[in-house]
């Protein structure tokens, strides 16, 4: 019975792991601030910046987007949004995307410059 449950273990995980690369593709890439030549450029020029800036990934009317925005407490900013083929989807305080910050899901940081 023992033998039955370790064979039966083994083929379910043998399994549900085929796809786990595709799961954690984001915009066809693994790694999308090092894999989207624009938003890897973005990287860089943010990076040489004096202030902290942050790179976050979220998803927004069913797509994936990306969130720029200073996380320095005493610069006032706007946060802009953009898609995965790097086009400016909209500030977050336009009104072409007056709900953004309430409809954003998954939302989580995937870069910051450290300062």
């Amino acid at each position: 019975m023992k033998v039955h449950y370790a064979l039966c273990l083994s083929v379910l995980l043998l399994f549900s792991g085929c796809d786990l690369d595709d799961d954690q593709k984001v915009c066809n890439v693994s790694n999308p601030t090092e894999n989207l030549p624009w938003l890897k450029a973005k990287k860089e020029e943010l990076q040489t910046s004096i202030n902290c800036h942050f790179i976050d990934q979220g998803e927004w009317r069913g797509i994936t987007v990306f969130i720029f925005g200073t996380c320095s407490p005493l610069i006032s900013s706007v946060l802009l949004v953009y898609d995965c083929e790097g086009n400016l989807l909209c500030p977050s305080s336009s009104a072409a995307c007056p709900t953004f910050q309430r409809n954003v899901r998954s939302r989580k940081t995937i870069w910051r410059n450290g300062k």
